[in-house]
């Protein structure tokens, strides 16, 4: 069966980019400007899994009609900054004292 729906936040907002797939196969697409998805060939007992970065993560049933799928954000502080220079990463504690400083910080 063919499945179609929308992936928005807890306001309502379109997440574009989202993946929904379905559990356990490589079926997937990704939400579109709008936050709609088109799925096709979905079995009729399948699980749809919903992931976006700074949301929790979404299982749900697929159903034929159109779906409207809301995600949750996930409030997180950063503790820790890594420092990526294309061929390695480095965590902070691990870089040198005189690359951690910032000009006019002390």
């Amino acid at each position: 069966m063919p499945v179609t729906g929308r992936v928005s936040d807890e306001n309502g907002q379109a997440l574009v980019g989202a993946i929904v797939v379905v559990k356990g196969t490589q079926n997937a697409a990704y939400t579109n400007e709008k936050g709609e998805f088109t799925l096709s060939n979905v079995p009729e007992d399948a699980v749809l899994v919903i992931r976006m970065m700074g949301f929790k993560q979404k299982e749900i049933a697929a159903k034929s009609a159109r779906m409207k799928i809301q995600l949750e954000r996930v409030s997180q502080q950063i503790s820790e900054v890594v420092v990526t220079t294309g061929l390695f990463t480095r965590k902070r504690k691990a870089l040198p004292e005189r690359l951690l400083r910032t000009p006019g910080s002390s």
